[in-house]
């Protein structure tokens, strides 16, 4: 198992956490932080520490969203045939950002990041998908 490079927690970056906006993050890291078990928790006690929204990413399981307001979850794409995981992450949080630069709603923004993400997996390497 991985550990965190100085035993930080979710408590000890909570002065950081504070000015974070939207924290984007695995479901392993956010536990890795928070010592949670599961994703929820993970992303209750992130918001907790001072994180305004934070997105767990859970792979074929979709993602969580959970903000001082809300908490979600959004299923995966279905049918996504998973070929190779290279860029997913970054396509997925790219996909959220692009989706609230657009003004949409929380909601909103995690399913389109999970279609870039789908897209992302679904061929070999980090640049051979198309748009969403």
């Amino acid at each position: 198992m991985t550990k965190c490079k100085n035993k930080e927690t979710a408590e000890d970056l909570a002065p950081a956490l504070a000015y974070v906006d939207y924290l984007f993050a695995n479901a392993a890291e956010a536990s890795l932080i928070t010592g949670a078990e599961n994703p929820e928790e993970s992303a209750a006690l992130l918001v907790s520490a001072g994180a305004a929204n934070v997105v767990v990413k859970c792979g074929g399981d979709g993602c969580i969203v959970r903000s001082t307001d809300a908490c979600f979850a959004v299923p995966a794409e279905p049918g996504v045939r998973c070929i190779d995981t290279t860029g997913a992450g970054d396509s997925f949080a790219a996909g959220f950002l692009s989706a609230l630069s657009e003004g949409r709603a929380l909601k909103e923004c995690a399913e389109y990041a999970n279609r870039c993400g789908a897209l992302a997996v679904a061929s070999v390497g980090a640049t051979e998908w198309s748009k969403a």
